[in-house]
This record gives structure tokens, C-alpha cells and sequence, in this order.
């Protein structure tokens, strides 16, 4: 489908806008089923406005690129990825979407279930955005370095059809387009009514969709901290059988912080405050909240002179240190405790610990990010 096939479909505007005011009358509509009229020719508009960007995308850069060789083919697929397969099925998907409202009009009562047919097909969204932090680096190292392509890139770029948007605008559409889908059929929901079969497909769209994006930003998100963890696996000792590149394991928040004090305790009293003294001698920690493990490193350390230890005294067989609570300890500027709470954890051994953020917004990230692990630490 080439950009000026896609005038063949109806120009962007209200749903409405298509009719006069008695002919709109004569549909006998509700307000709410206008609305919902409108919701779907967003979907249609949109989509087709998507494609002519893909369309676009493949025209202006892939193409020429491939035939003047400014770069060699392995590095334009490296910065399209599957951008042209892409192109594909959202060309198949607008097409069977313009059929299906074609067929009913003037007033589509169903189209939940074409796109349902296709969100199986989506999944090839994830060769696109997963490495698309890597796809994007490497446009902006030739961009730096190649003055061929970052001349091309620019001239191409200055055409009226591009709109004024340079390529790396339009090369995050993709993820743009993934997003948009859950929304749309968030908001038509909202305005069909509930044991149709269009609402119910609906609901299906919407909870697949918002399963693929969730599994393709954790695809992603384990790619991007991939190198960090077997950097740091390094540092574990090798006695200690435990493999933070798992891929099952999640890196939830890493940074630093001051641990004030420590103690082993067989029940933790949530009201003692450290005492003054050799207690409160600090010490600089860089810690790495995993979904089921808490590892620290002394910040002295850290650059690899030392080994990595978990936050723990349990033999290698049970080296998961849990998270168990997480306590606020309000400011006493006696005591000296700005921006501390207490952590307790435990593995063979309870242990209460408390720390100290650079400032109160590090303090609130650090006890949320513990809040939200602690469930799946305790297992509740």
C-alpha cells in the first residue's frame, strides 16, 4: 500500500461531520452511540494515519538507504529492526478495519473482534521495542560519525511530507501506536453497552493489549539491565549459588545509602532508635533491590576491589536475604536522624537495620520501592 493509496480512505475529522443535521437526526442515535461512532473512527483514522507514517518511514529512509549504501545492510537493519514487517500488518489490519466499516455503515455496531483477530500478530511488536534502546543508540552514533548518513538523514528529513518530525520522531511511533491501542478501547468500553458482544470483545482486546505491553516492557526491561547484572555476578562470591542474571529475577531499584546502624534482633522493636555512640558511625552502602534478594556492596568497594556480599549471614544454601518491613523513622535533629527509616529483613537471622537517604525524595523512593517488593519477599 503506497502513502497515496491511503486517500482512497475518508478524511480525518468527527464521525459526524460526515452527515447533515437532519440526516444525523434520521439515524436515531443516543449521544452516548455518537460517541461511541466517533471512538471507532478514531481507531480507523488513526490506524490509517499510522500506516501512512510507516509508509513513510520505509519510502523516505529504508529504501533509499538500501540502494545508495550510505551504511552497509547490517546496520540499517540494526536501526529499522523489523520496522518493514511492521508496515505489513498494520497495512492487512487497516484493511480488514476500512472492511469491516465499510460493511456496516453508516453506523459500525461491531469491530472489537477484527482487531482481536490480530493481536496475536502484535507480538512481533517486541523484536521492534526491545532492542530498541540499542537500535537507537546506533542512530545516534552515526549520526555523530558517519557525515554521509547524517547528511541523508537530515536532507531527507527537511521534506514536506515529513512534516517537519527528524527520523528519530517517527521511529518511536511504534511504541507510540502499542500504547494508543489500550486507551481507544479503554474509551469504548465506556460507551457500549455492557452483554453485547462488541463490549465483550472489547474487554478482551483491552486485556490482551495490556498483556503484551506488559510482557514487552519487562522483555525489555531485563534486556537493558542484563549487562549491570552479569557485571555484578562477578563481584558474588562463587560459593554462593546465586545467579542474579536469572532471568526470572528483576532488578526493582539500585543506589546508595547510609546504613547507620545494624543488629541481629529475635523480635524487632519498632519504636527503639539507635543510640548515640559508636552506633551511629556510618557507613556507605550501594544497594540492589531484586524482587527476592537484597545485595549491598560497600561504596569503597564497588568498582570491583572487593566481593559483592548479600545482606546476610545465612550459609550458601539459603543466601536470600528477604525484606520483611519497611518502618519510617520521623526526623529528630537530636539524634541526628534526617532522612532515616528502619529495615528489617531476615534470612536465618533478623535483622534490623537502619539507613539513611541523601535527601527526603530518595527516602520516599527508597521505602516505596521496599513497600512493593516486600510482598513478593514474604511471600503474602
Amino acid at each position: 500500500m503506497e502513502r497515496e493509496d491511503l486517500k482512497i480512505f475518508h478524511s480525518q475529522g468527527l464521525w459526524r461531520d460526515q452527515f447533515g443535521a437532519e440526516e444525523l437526526a434520521g439515524l436515531l442515535l443516543t449521544p452516548r452511540e455518537i460517541e461511541r461512532q466517533e471512538i471507532i473512527n478514531e481507531l480507523l483514522s488513526t490506524e490509517r494515519d499510522y500506516v501512512s507514517d510507516l509508509t513513510l518511514i520505509n519510502e523516505v529512509y529504508i529504501e533509499p538507504l538500501y540502494k545508495n549504501k550510505y551504511v552497509d545492510p547490517a546496520t540499517v537493519s540494526a536501526i529499522f529492526l523489523n520496522l518493514p514487517q511492521l508496515l505489513t500488518l498494520h497495512q492487512f489490519l487497516l484493511l480488514a478495519l476500512r472492511r469491516r466499516a465499510d460493511d456496516q455503515m453508516p453506523v459500525v455496531k461491531e469491530i472489537s473482534d477484527v482487531v482481536l483477530e490480530w493481536i496475536k500478530e502484535l507480538q512481533i511488536y517486541s523484536d521492534y521495542l526491545v532492542p530498541q534502546r540499542r537500535a537507537l543508540a546506533e542512530y545516534e552514533k552515526l549520526m555523530s560519525t558517519n557525515k554521509r548518513f547524517s547528511t541523508f538523514v537530515r536532507t531527507q528529513g527537511a521534506r514536506n511530507e515529513c512534516r517537519g518530525l527528524d527520523l528519530q520522531g517517527y521511529l518511536v511511533k511504534p511504541f507510540q501506536r502499542l500504547l494508543k491501542y489500550p486507551l481507544l478501547f479503554k474509551n469504548l468500553l465506556e460507551v457500549s453497552s455492557s452483554g453485547t458482544l462488541d463490549y465483550i470483545n472489547a474487554i478482551r482486546c483491552h486485556h490482551a493489549l495490556e498483556g503484551l505491553i506488559m510482557r514487552i516492557q519487562e522483555a525489555k526491561f531485563r534486556q537493558e539491565q542484563a549487562p549491570t547484572l552479569e557485571a555484578w555476578q562477578e563481584k558474588i562470591p562463587s560459593a554462593a549459588k546465586f545467579r542474579l542474571s536469572d532471568p526470572r529475577r528483576r532488578l526493582c531499584y539500585e543506589g546508595l545509602l547510609n546504613l547507620v546502624h545494624i543488629e541481629i534482633v529475635d523480635a524487632p522493636n519498632q519504636n527503639q532508635r539507635p543510640s548515640k555512640g559508636g552506633s551511629l558511625k556510618r557507613e556507605v552502602l550501594f544497594l540492589a533491590l531484586f524482587g527476592d534478594a537484597l545485595v549491598h556492596v560497600p561504596e569503597c568497594h564497588r568498582r570491583g576491589l572487593s566481593k559483592m556480599q548479600l545482606l546476610s549471614s545465612a550459609h550458601p544454601t539459603t543466601i536470600l536475604c528477604k525484606v520483611m518491613d519497611i518502618r519510617n523513622l520521623p526526623d529528630s535533629t537530636q539524634a541526628g536522624s534526617k532522612f532515616w527509616f528502619m529495615l528489617i529483613t531476615v534470612d536465618t537471622n533478623t535483622t534490623r537495620l537502619i539507613l539513611e537517604a541523601q535527601d527526603e525524595a530518595q527516602k520516599q523512593i527508597w521505602m516505596e520501592a521496599f513497600r512493593l517488593a516486600i510482598p513478593a519477599h514474604t511471600g503474602s
